[in-house]
This record gives C-alpha cells, sequence and structure tokens, in this order.
C-alpha cells in the first residue's frame, strides 16, 4: 500500500506462458509519486483453469481396401484446442466400419497438459468417398443358338470391386 501513490512500477518478468504454469518469483521495483522507491519480491502463480474444447465434428473417411477406419491423434489435433495442448483423450468409441458410414455421437474425454479434463459428447461423421472400381473387364458368352447374351449380376460383381459393397450397377451398352 502507497498513500501517495505509485507514479511507475517495473517487475522482472511480465509475460508468461503455458510453459510456465506454476510459482515464480518476480522482483517489483514501486516508485512513489514523490520518488521514494522500494524493491520487493513477489510470488507470481500462473494458473491454467481453461479445460480443452471441441471446435469441430471429426470427419472419418473409409480406407478404400478394407472399409475401415479410426480416430487418430491427427483427428484430434484438427478437431480439438487447448491453448497449452492436449495431453491425452480416449473415445467411447474408435474404430468404424462401411455399417458406420454417416453421424455418430461420441464420447470424448480429453485432458490437457495441466491435467484440465473435459468430457463432450463429439459429432463423427464417417465418409466413403471411395468410388467402386472395375477390377477386371467382363468377358461375354454369345449363345450358341441365339446368338446374343447379356451382362449378369454375377458378372457385375466378378469384375467391380468395392469395400462396402456394391449397392446397384447400371450398364450403358451406347459405349
Amino acid at each position: 500500500f502507497c498513500a501517495c501513490g505509485i507514479a511507475s512500477w517495473q517487475a522482472s518478468r511480465t509475460n508468461f506462458s503455458c510453459a510456465d504454469v506454476g510459482r515464480h518469483s518476480v522482483t517489483l521495483t514501486l516508485t512513489e509519486s514523490n520518488r521514494n522507491g522500494v524493491t520487493y519480491e513477489a510470488r507470481v502463480k500462473v494458473e491454467d483453469p481453461v479445460a480443452p474444447v471441441v471446435v469441430r465434428d471429426i470427419v472419418l473417411q473409409l480406407d478404400a481396401p478394407t472399409g475401415k477406419t479410426n480416430i487418430t491423434n491427427e483427428d484430434i489435433k484438427a478437431s480439438c484446442f487447448d491453448a497449452c495442448g492436449i495431453a491425452s483423450w480416449q473415445a467411447s468409441r474408435t474404430n468404424f466400419s462401411c455399417a458406420d458410414v454417416g453421424r455418430h455421437s461420441v464420447t470424448l474425454t480429453l485432458t490437457d497438459s495441466n491435467r484440465n479434463v473435459a468430457t463432450y459428447e463429439a459429432r463423427v461423421k464417417v465418409e466413403d468417398p471411395v468410388a467402386p472400381v472395375v477390377v477386371r473387364d467382363i468377358v461375354l458368352q454369345l449363345d450358341a443358338t441365339t446368338g446374343k447374351t447379356h451382362i449378369k449380376d454375377e458378372d457385375i460383381k466378378a469384375s467391380c470391386f468395392d469395400a462396402c459393397g456394391l449397392a446397384g450397377w447400371h450398364a450403358d451398352k451406347s459405349q
């Protein structure tokens, strides 16, 4: 306390970051308006009271050959935030397959580097971005009596591949 008012002050340190969470000694030099000065060793406690947050949906894309995907550290980094960094995370579910295409709720527990914990119902969107592929040509045999043939379901299934299965097909004979 200074009855005459503080004209100026200086501190040996004024800036702190996440790396400084904890207690620190700071030297304060106070000068009164009548120019009397005092130096004081102050204790400064830097805290991080803010828990991590989910900032956007987690979007997962199924792997083409397997039709599977999972939540990874990169997904968490892209979808969650904490100024001091996320140290660990747990999810009620991490693995997804073709049967899971669409939106899901996943309980996500985030812990930051200063042990602040938050639990959210995160939205996870599972996408199948890979179109079916033709893996080999279709070979058709003409009928010996009619001289005709046509493409059958088994011909398509034998020559095309999609990790999540073919929902249907359409053949355009004009090409």
